[in-house]
């Protein structure tokens, strides 16, 4: 009876063994199949993806201009620091500039693009030679090797305001982005001022907190 209950046991043993491998292996090959499916997922998005424009490294632009109210708006870099052209004295925020406007341009994708284009100006585009003029905004960037770059603003898209069309010099198709990249080349001067506290502020703040702390003591300040 014992021999037989060990026999028996022994067998459960196995059973369990055989029951625990094939969950582990169950396990594995569940996360095996899924991350293959993740990476194909992944490529078939990266094929089907329509990069518009890539500019190598926007933290090396040199200088960038753009048309804001009907005037352009040139902006250089100078010893490591941002300008505006004829407006020198203003201090321009670092990271606003680059962080906020110019990292736009590293990749702009686009959700559609539009070859064999027979007419620039169903799409906000005026063509003259080789220049265009654009209904909403263009954007001049260039690098420190002295390569310009420009890239063109037509009109929103007529049937979602949230879409523009585009266009880069050198490429005749016309793209379809969205109004990130015109929100961002959008910034007046005040925008994108660094934001500084004046003398007398921080001579008000400090009196202030002088008297707070002297009262909660309780000790009356005598005038000077």
């Amino acid at each position: 009876m014992l021999f037989r209950s060990k026999i028996l046991m022994k067998k459960q043993f196995i059973q369990f063994g055989v029951i625990v491998v094939v969950l582990v292996v169950c396990i594995v090959g569940y996360f095996v199949m899924s991350s293959h499916f993740d990476k194909k997922e992944k490529k078939e998005e990266e094929a089907g993806k329509i990069v518009a424009f890539q500019l190598d490294d926007y933290k090396d632009v040199k200088s960038f201009s753009y048309v804001l109210s009907n005037s352009t708006l040139e902006i250089k870099k100078n010893d490591g620091k941002w300008q505006i052209s004829g407006q020198e004295d203003v201090k321009l925020k670092k990271s606003t500039i680059e962080s906020e406007m110019l990292s736009k341009l590293a990749e702009i994708d686009a959700e559609d693009k539009i070859d064999n284009v027979s007419s620039e100006e169903d799409y906000g585009f005026i063509k003259s030679g080789d220049e265009l003029a654009a209904a909403t905004n263009t954007i001049k960037v260039t690098d420190k090797d002295g390569k310009e770059y420009i890239i063109y603003i037509g009109n929103a898209n007529p049937y979602d305001s949230t879409k523009y069309y585009m266009m880069v010099k050198g490429d005749d198709n016309v793209y379809v982005i969205s109004s990130d990249l015109v929100t961002a080349f959008s910034k007046t001067v005040d925008d994108m001022k660094e934001e500084e506290t004046t003398t007398v502020e921080e001579t008000t703040t400090g009196k202030e907190a002088e008297e707070t702390t002297l009262g909660e003591a309780g000790i009356e300040k005598t005038s000077e």
